[in-house]
């Protein structure tokens, strides 16, 4: 089974985004990909309204970037029926008293969280530039005062932490709250047109740092994206996960850990 963690209605200004015609094709393509259930963040009204036209497939995230989005807005769209919540593109660090109110309203709810956590695509962008953004806002590092002041709330970084693994599996080995999605292509590379297991991957698997019960797919698939294009790459990031966990030669049911049980503990959800 899959249970896709990581995916988006809209990445940048999900304010301004207007629905996409293909849309209904691209959650058709997620189905018959494989996935069974998609937690899905972005704009909260479009996501709010395919999440009903899908129920029991699609699991609405609440999208929020701290410092310009209200704490209000939690509340809001839990009285909506929203499962999760994904931080994004923040103002500050992430351990900034000035965050806290986001967390506490989290917690609170039992909602299970995804914190964006690596350096950031969209370099230049005017919102980015607007709110004077820094990936550094966004390191795994961040989280350890989190993890420490909401010991209740459940954290999942994501993308491992990039390029800040070390951090990332560091959190991982001494926070039980602290979570990782491997979205997408974290443990490999290519080389002439061949796939590898990155060096320090097979390093920090070796030394137990990679543990399968703490770490969740996602494909950090768009469905803002035309039909062809959102096909293409969530065919990329399927083949991509596959060869990692069988290329570590992880057993089947630390494979399906990663695939979509850890998840489902995470959102309280019976196994399908």
């Amino acid at each position: 089974m899959i249970l896709d963690y990581h995916t988006h209605y809209s990445l940048w200004e999900p304010e301004c985004c207007t629905p996409n015609p293909d849309e209904d094709r691209n959650v058709e393509a997620m189905m018959a990909g494989g996935a069974e259930r998609i937690c899905l963040s972005g704009s909260n009204e479009l996501v709010s309204r395919l999440a009903k036209k899908y129920p029991g497939f699609i699991i609405p995230f609440i999208y929020i970037r701290p410092g310009t989005d209200k704490p209000e807005v939690i509340k809001k769209y839990l009285q909506k029926g929203f499962k999760g919540l994904k931080f994004h593109l923040p103002k500050f660090r992430y351990d900034d008293e000035r965050c806290f109110k986001y967390y506490e309203l989290a917690e609170k709810a039992g909602l299970p969280t995804l914190f964006h956590t690596a350096i950031s695509a969209g370099a230049g962008s005017p919102f980015q530039k607007k709110i004077k953004f820094s990936s550094d806002f966004t390191r795994p590092i961040t989280l350890d005062r989190v993890g420490r002041c909401f010991p209740a709330l459940k954290i999942v970084g994501a993308h491992l932490g990039y390029p800040w693994y070390a951090e990332a599996l560091g959190l991982l080995a001494w926070f039980p709250n602290i979570y990782w999605d491997l979205t997408i292509g974290q443990l490999s590379c290519e080389r002439g047109g061949k796939s590898y297991i990155k060096e320090q991957m097979l390093h920090f698997y070796k030394e137990g740092a990679l543990n399968p019960s703490k770490l969740l797919y996602g494909s950090d698939s768009m469905l803002e994206r035309p039909a062809e294009e959102f096909k293409g790459r969530l065919g990329w990031a399927k083949r991509t996960i596959k060869f990692e966990l069988e290329a570590l030669g992880l057993k089947q049911e630390a494979q399906e850990l990663i695939l979509g049980r850890n998840a489902e503990k995470l959102l309280g959800l019976s196994p399908l």
